[in-house]
């Protein structure tokens, strides 16, 4: 459950200190003394299921007040073009599967070369075994 003050601040757990509309500060405040929670501006945030999303569509969570309860509440929309886009493989997860295959020294820098060719480095950016310090 969260929690969600009149300024429309959300936590995921219950304050235990408030400011009452007077400016006086409470201290001590337990999550089951809901009166005093609402005295300082605190609600707690009844949850729905999110539901299911399409391959065009996805839902965007919001937090309402319906009569009197504040409640999760999910608005349905159409994907966006980037997001409809698949997504961009992680290099280093690739570099990680690729070296995990690897048996042979060639392999391991056939994947270093792949790895440096999927991030774009410049030449000059990219470090060398040749070029680390030997003690």
């Amino acid at each position: 459950m969260t929690f969600i003050h009149d300024n429309g601040t959300e936590r995921a757990t219950p304050p235990t200190e408030g400011e009452l509309p007077d400016g006086r500060t409470v201290s001590g405040i337990t999550p089951t003394n809901t009166a005093m929670l609402a005295a300082c501006g605190w609600h707690p945030v009844t949850d729905t299921p999110r539901p299911d999303d399409t391959d065009t569509t996805t839902h965007d969570r919001s937090v309402s007040n319906i009569d009197g309860t504040w409640t999760v509440t999910w608005t349905k929309r159409d994907l966006t073009v980037d997001e409809m886009a698949p997504p961009t493989p992680d290099p280093l997860a690739t570099l990680i599967a690729d070296l995990s295959k690897a048996t042979t020294l060639a392999q391991v820098r056939a994947a270093a070369v792949n790895a440096k060719e999927r991030t774009r480095l410049p030449v000059s950016e990219s470090p060398s075994v040749r070029d680390s310090p030997r003690e």
